[in-house]
C-alpha cells in the first residue's frame, strides 16, 4: 500500500471487531487478526495500523508506505491498445437484433480473426468455419479414451448398433459403421442454425433433427450408394451420442454460444440477468475446452450467405490449426493434458497465446456507454491451451484473455496443468461450477438463474477454484463519480449466486484500473450471499518467466549512489 491501512470502512468510518479480518503471517503458518496485530489493540479503532507492528506480524505479506505507480487508463483495453494489436485471436461480437421475440439463429453473430505474430498477417475465418464453431464437436477417440478424470473431456455412450445392410453396399456394413459418427458430424456442421448440446441425447427421429437426419442420409447415400429405403431404421432411432459411441467417441459443446437478450426484444435459448446492472445481458460465450479441441479435430463445410456450397466431396474440411499453431505432443506433460496430446499452442511471442474480444462500438452504440448490455463469458477453462514448463518444454507459456467489455468467468479455471494466466477486463464477474446448464452455457431461460430478477432466490453455488491474475475496472468508494460504499476489495470479483458456506479459492493478483468504462451498477443493488474467501497472491508470479502473456511491466529507477571520477 502506498498509504495507511485501516480497520474502518472508507465511506462512514464504521469499524469492525477484532477477528473479522485475518491475514496469514510472514512464515505462512497461521492467520493473525488484523486489528490486534496491526494496532496492538483488540477493541475497535479508527486509527491507522502501526507500520512497525504490521511489518513484525506479516513481513513482506503486507507492506505499507510503498511508492505509488501509475496505471494505464481503462481505454488501453480498447481496439487502439496493445492487446488488440498483438492478439493471436480476435473475436468481434455482432449481436443480431430482431423486431420480434424470435431469435435470428441463422445469422452468425461474431467474426474471428487469427493473427500470425511473426508475419503480422491477419486471416478472417470463413463463414463455414464460423458456423462450425457454433455446433457440437465430435471428439477424437484419443481424446475420448482418456482415463484420468481430471483431463477427461466427455464420456462415450456404450452402444451396439446392429446394421442389416443389403448387398447394395459394396464395402460391407463394417466400413459404414466406422464412418457413421464422422458423417453425422459433417451433417451437424452443415446446418445453418446451432444444434444444442443437450439435444444430442434425443433420437435422430425427433423433430429437432429433421434437417440433420436428411443431411446424414444423403451423405450415406452419396458415400455408399445406398438409397433411403435400403438403410436400416435403427440409424435414425439412435441418438447422436449413441452413434458417436459406435466408434468410442463423444461430443462436446460448441466453442461459441450467443447468450441472452438485447434491449428486451431479442432472446436466445439462454438468459443472464444482472441485477447489479438492472438489465438482461447479451453475452458471447467462449468454451475454452472446446476451442482447443476444435482447433485440433474440428470439421467444417463451406457456406456462402447461409447456403452450403462445398462439403469437400462429403468429407468436410479439417479445422486443424485454423485458430493457432500446435506444439508437438509433450510426453513429459501430465498424461491426458492438452499439452500431452498435442493440443497446446506453439506461440512464444509475448509469452504465449493472447485472445482479444470486443464489440463494434460504431454499430452497437450501447457498447460505448457506461450501461453496456454486452459482455463475454468464459466457461470450461479447467485447463488452458498453452504449455507449462517440463523436461521437454524449456519455458512455460500462458494464456491472456483481454476485452474492453465485462467478463463472466464460470467454473474452475486453470486448475489442471496450471499455466501463466491473466484476464483483463472492464469488470470481472465470477460464477461458480453450479452456474452451468446442460448445454454447457451459463443459464437456461427456464432455469432458476444464477442471478435472477425476481424473489425466487438464488441458485446455490458450489465451491470453485480460480488461478489467474485479474486486471479489471472496479468501483471506488467515496469517489466523485461513485459515492458511498462499493463493496471493497472483497467484492473486486462480482458475485451473483448463493455462495453460503461454499468456498471460492483464488490464487492470482488483483490490479484495479479504476472505475469501469461500460458498467455503472452499484454494489448495493447486487443480491448474493458471499463465499468463503480462500484468497492468496500466486507466488509463481514472482518469477518473470511465469508472467502471463503481455503482462504490463512497471519499471522503477532510483539513484542509489553517485561517484565523481576525475581525470587529468
Amino acid at each position: 500500500l502506498s498509504g495507511n491501512l485501516y480497520n474502518s470502512r472508507k465511506n462512514d468510518n464504521s469499524t469492525y471487531p477484532d477477528g473479522r479480518v485475518t491475514i496469514i503471517n510472514a512464515a505462512g503458518t497461521s492467520f493473525l487478526n488484523l486489528l490486534s496485530k496491526g494496532t496492538g489493540r483488540t477493541n475497535q479503532t479508527k486509527n491507522p495500523m502501526d507500520p512497525i507492528l504490521v511489518s513484525t506480524a506479516w513481513g513482506t505479506q503486507v507492506q505499507l508506505g510503498m511508492e505509488s505507480i501509475s496505471l494505464p487508463p481503462p481505454s488501453f483495453l480498447d481496439k487502439s491498445g496493445e492487446y488488440y494489436e498483438k492478439a493471436n485471436l480476435r473475436f468481434s461480437y455482432k449481436p443480431v437484433a430482431t423486431s420480434n421475440s424470435d431469435p435470428d439463429l441463422t445469422t452468425v453473430p461474431f467474426e474471428v480473426t487469427t493473427v500470425n505474430q511473426v508475419s503480422g498477417n491477419a486471416v478472417s475465418l470463413t463463414e463455414g468455419e464460423l458456423r462450425s464453431l457454433r455446433q457440437p464437436i465430435l471428439v477424437s477417440e484419443e481424446l475420448a479414451d482418456i482415463s484420468d478424470n481430471d483431463f477427461k473431456v466427455c464420456n462415450p455412450v456404450s452402444n451396439s448398433l446392429n446394421l442389416s445392410i443389403p448387398d447394395l453396399n459394396p464395402t460391407g456394413n463394417t466400413e459404414l459403421t466406422e464412418q457413421l459418427p464422422e458423417l453425422l458430424y459433417i451433417a451437424l456442421v452443415s446446418q445453418t442454425t446451432p444444434i444444442t448440446y443437450s439435444s444430442l441425447s434425443q433420437p435422430l427421429s425427433s423433430g429437432n433433427f429433421s434437417e440433420v437426419r436428411t443431411s446424414l442420409l444423403d451423405l450415406i447415400n452419396s458415400k455408399f450408394s445406398l438409397s433411403l429405403s435400403s438403410l436400416p431404421s435403427d440409424i435414425i432411432n439412435k441418438t447422436p451420442n449413441q452413434i458417436a459411441g459406435i466408434d468410442n467417441r463423444c461430443f462436446v459443446s460448441a466453442v461459441v454460444q450467443d447468450i441472452g437478450r438485447d434491449s428486451g426484444s431479442h432472446q436466445s435459448t439462454h438468459r443472464f440477468y444482472n441485477d447489479r446492472e438492472g438489465r438482461d445481458m447479451r453475452l458471447l460465450q467462449l468454451n475454452f475446452q472446446s476451442l482447443a479441441i476444435w482447433n485440433k479435430v474440428g470439421r467444417y463445410v463451406e457456406f456462402t450467405n447461409g447456403t452450403l456450397t462445398d462439403n469437400e466431396e462429403n468429407e468436410g474440411f479439417s479445422a486443424e490449426e485454423k485458430l493457432f499453431n500446435l506444439a508437438s505432443p509433450d510426453s513429459d506433460a501430465p498424461e491426458g493434458s492438452f499439452q500431452n496430446l498435442g493440443l497446446g499452442a506453439n506461440d512464444e511471442t509475448d509469452g504465449g497465446l493472447v485472445i482479444y474480444a470486443t464489440i463494434d462500438g460504431g454499430t452497437y452504440s450501447k457498447a460505448r456507454g457506461n450501461t453496456s448490455p454486452y459482455g463475454f463469458a468464459i466457461t470450461q477453462g479447467q485447463q488452458l491451451m498453452s504449455l507449462t514448463k517440463s523436461d521437454s518444454q524449456r519455458h512455460g507459456l500462458g494464456v491472456t484473455f483481454a476485452t474492453d467489455q465485462a467478463v463472466y468467468l464460470q467454473g474452475d479455471y486453470n486448475i489442471f496443468n496450471k499455466q501463466a494466466a491473466a484476464i483483463l477486463t472492464d469488470s470481472i464477474n465470477v460464477l461458480s461450477n453450479a452456474c452451468l446448464n446442460a448445454d454447457k452455457a451459463i443459464h437456461k431461460h427456464s432455469d432458476k438463474n444464477c442471478n435472477t430478477d425476481n424473489d425466487e432466490g438464488k441458485k446455490d453455488a458450489t465451491s470453485t477454484t480460480v488461478n489467474t491474475a485479474f486486471l479489471s475496472g472496479t468501483d471506488i468508494t467515496n469517489s466523485k463519480l461513485t459515492s458511498a460504499y462499493n463493496g471493497g476489495l472483497e467484492n473486486y470479483p462480482r458475485f451473483s449466486e448463493n455462495w453460503a458456506e461454499k468456498t471460492l479459492t483464488y490464487r492470482g493478483s488483483f490490479v484495479s484500473l479504476g472505475i469501469p468504462e461500460h458498467v455503472k451498477g452499484r454494489w448495493k443493488r447486487q443480491r448474493y450471499n458471499a463465499p468463503k474467501r480462500n484468497w492468496d497472491y500466486d507466488l509463481d508470479l514472482n518469477d518473470a518467466d511465469n508472467l502471463p502473456p503481455l503482462t504490463p511491466r512497471f519499471v522503477y529507477l532510483r539513484q542509489e549512489s553517485f561517484i565523481r571520477n576525475f581525470q587529468q
